[in-house]
């Protein structure tokens, strides 16, 4: 079997491979030559038809001598023999088979699959319009681009709409709305997208994409949606939105979990009542776990710590609620004596300002963890959340044999999660905590965590190898100690990935996010690691839903997320997010500047240059930048699993003038 060394991607702008490293084909014509040769039946065809829709402008033999021309300066381009690529054969002229993967071409093949994953694939190919970036004046050549263009429409529009009637959250609704960029006034997909917001608890907005709809029928084609649409919208509006209650099915087929109202809750920190400000790291460690515990239930979204901790002042529930956009706010107060440790709480209905449930629990303080899930579990119970026995399961902590364990893993988490605070100082916490209670996992987790972090702050080659070593065995620990600990998975990801080890990767960021589906941190760490793999578009969904679960995200949410852009090719997009946090990463600016130049904008791309040659010069010095280069350092520490991600990260930074 013939390996292919040319990768084409015409599924949106034109873009062509050899080896990883990108192949410039200057002529707009000679472009376009190979992508009638790549949808051409067994990727031939005749010199006359090629002439004909290439230069059919002029006589017989100055279109022959034009294609021949073309064909000439190709192989030149292609850096190759006649027969590697091109074939000349009589009157014929194609593409040699097995030597070309053709990104539409396999877009053709995987979306004829029923196979889920298959979809997904044939969908994370289209990058946009066919030949996005071409057109002409040759009238037969543009007549072929207009059938071609109409025909992968439909196809696309066939792919996404199975993907969106076959997935879940929000993913179902990224397929959805771009069945509506493909086609937007087909009204079956605005009732996609009507269907998914409506199944993630978005009923305002599922109205208001029927009212867009209704405007948009009405200027383009002066009618009103049919009656199918209608009745959809109708069956929203008359749901409670606050009500706890499965919904009536408003599809024929939809997907589990699909038609589940999804309540959002705010969990407050809870006071420190013990007079003591120094015990605010346990109250605000017990907040964060339950925060953690209700996570895990998949029909619940919860707020992301940073966005609720910010609201540490007094104020009312009604008002927090209303203003993070919370159908439900927690509230409650931590109390420790001797042994003892009370905790009271409070669940209430921001609409109605209704105390829905309120407990007090008092308990040992090595019951610690129980008292946590019980908590967890009495709100699913009050919210009436239909809980399956592997999210039970996934709920489930051990019991602590030691309680100053537990409070050595809450002061080290607090570090860690603190911007600009010690690494070193929130592992020697977990170290301790690992010590003190050697089953205690998610100790060995945090101390992978901070071993990854460690291991991605470009340190020489040796350090690098050290810490990831060190993340790689403490990460496999927690794991192997507790499999539905969610951060030991998460650090793990990152140790395989930085190991180059993507499947594995891959495989624990998907566990994670099954423990803990919804975990505003985990799905931004998610975002890049996925980004790295080449999925780059789940890459974007989790970074949108990372940010929607934590509005008032770190800096570092918006870095991933303008990483999966820049994966996925969507510049202008990515750019916008990177350019909000534009001093988190010592990359940060090489990602903006890549996709600056991308933009063709690169004036302002190489004065981002300028600010991130500066910043990594001060972190590696001036020796091993001019021994290494900042392209190579850059590429090593993004670990872009193929070599077209690799050549196009690469490219876009010397276009931006980042010195090889």
């Amino acid at each position: 079997m013939t390996i292919p060394t040319i990768a084409l991607n015409i599924l949106g702008p034109f873009q062509l491979w050899r080896g990883g490293e990108p192949v410039l084909i200057g002529a707009k014509k000679n472009r376009a030559l190979l992508a009638v040769l790549a949808l051409s039946p067994g990727l031939s065809t005749s010199r006359e038809r090629l002439a004909g829709l290439l230069w059919g402008d002029r006589q017989d033999e100055q279109a022959r001598s034009s294609l021949r021309q073309s064909l000439a300066l190709l192989r030149k381009d292609l850096g190759g023999a006649e027969d590697a690529i091109l074939l000349s054969r009589d009157d014929a002229v194609g593409l040699r088979p097995g030597a070309v993967w053709i990104d539409v071409l396999e877009f053709q093949r995987l979306g004829k699959s029923a196979d889920i994953i298959a979809l997904r694939q044939a969908a994370a190919l289209c990058r946009g319009e066919f030949l996005a970036d071409h057109g002409g004046r040759d009238n037969g050549f543009e007549n072929w681009l207009s059938f071609e263009r109409a025909r992968l429409k439909q196809e696309s529009v066939k792919v996404f709409d199975r993907l969106a009637a076959n997935e879940t959250g929000p993913e179902a609704l990224f397929a959805a709305q771009r069945l509506v960029a493909l086609d937007p006034l087909r009204e079956a997909s605005h009732r996609r997208v009507m269907e998914a917001l409506f199944a993630l608890g978005d009923r305002a907005l599922a109205l208001r994409q029927f009212e867009d709809l209704k405007r948009l029928l009405k200027s383009e084609l002066d009618v009103v949606p049919a009656a199918e649409t209608q009745a959809l919208a109708q069956r929203i509006a008359v749901v409670d939105n606050a009500a706890s209650v499965a919904v009536p099915a408003i599809t024929r087929s939809p997907a589990p979990h699909a038609m589940a109202v999804r309540p959002t809750l705010a969990v407050l920190p809870f006071k420190n009542l013990s007079g003591d400000a120094a015990q605010d790291y346990f109250s605000d460690g017990i907040t964060d776990d339950i925060i953690t515990e209700l996570s895990r239930f998949r029909n619940l979204q919860v707020f992301a710590r940073r966005s609720t901790f910010s609201y540490r002042e007094p104020s009312s529930a009604g008002h927090v609620g209303l203003e993070l956009g919370a159908s439900y706010v927690l509230e409650g107060s931590v109390r420790k004596h001797g042994t003892r440790v009370r905790v009271t709480v409070q669940l209430s209905q921001t609409a109605t300002g209704e105390q829905l449930w309120a407990e007090r629990f008092d308990r040992d303080q090595t019951d610690i963890l129980a008292l946590q899930e019980d908590v967890a579990r009495q709100i699913a119970g009050t919210l009436a959340i239909e809980l399956d026995g592997r999210e039970l399961d996934a709920a489930h902590t051990k019991q602590l044999d030691d309680i100053r364990a537990y409070e050595h893993w809450l002061k080290g988490k607090r570090i860690l999660w603190t911007e600009g605070a010690s690494n070193l100082q929130a592992r020697e916490h977990f170290v301790r905590a690992a010590e003190i209670d050697p089953g205690l996992a998610r100790a060995y987790a945090g101390m992978g965590v901070t071993y990854v972090e460690e291991a991605v702050q470009f340190p020489p080659e040796d350090e690098f190898r050290s810490a990831l070593a060190k993340a790689y065995d403490v990460s496999r620990q927690a794991v192997a100690l507790d499999p539905s600990e969610c951060l030991g998975h998460a650090s793990l990801a990152w140790s395989y990935l930085y190991r180059r080890e993507y499947e594995q990767a891959l495989h624990h960021v998907d566990t994670a996010l099954r423990l803990n589906p919804n975990d505003a941190d985990m799905l931004g760490n998610a975002a890049y690691v996925l980004a790295m793999y080449g999925d780059s578009d789940r890459a974007v969904q989790c970074g949108k839903m990372a940010i929607r679960l934590n509005p008032r995200h770190p800096e570092w949410y918006t870095g991933f997320m303008g990483t999966a852009l820049f994966s996925a090719r969507r510049y202008q997009e990515g750019f916008e997010v990177r350019s909000r946090a534009p001093d988190t990463f010592y990359d940060s600016r090489f990602f903006g500047a890549s996709m600056l130049a991308y933009l063709n904008r690169l004036e302002e791309a190489r004065q981002w240059t300028g600010i991130g040659m500066r910043k990594l010069e001060a972190r590696v010095g001036k020796i091993r930048m001019a021994r290494t280069g900042a392209v190579r350092l850059l590429t090593d520490n993004n670990p872009f699993r193929t070599p077209e991600d690799v050549a196009h990260f690469a490219e876009g930074m010397r276009m931006a003038g980042v010195p090889s």
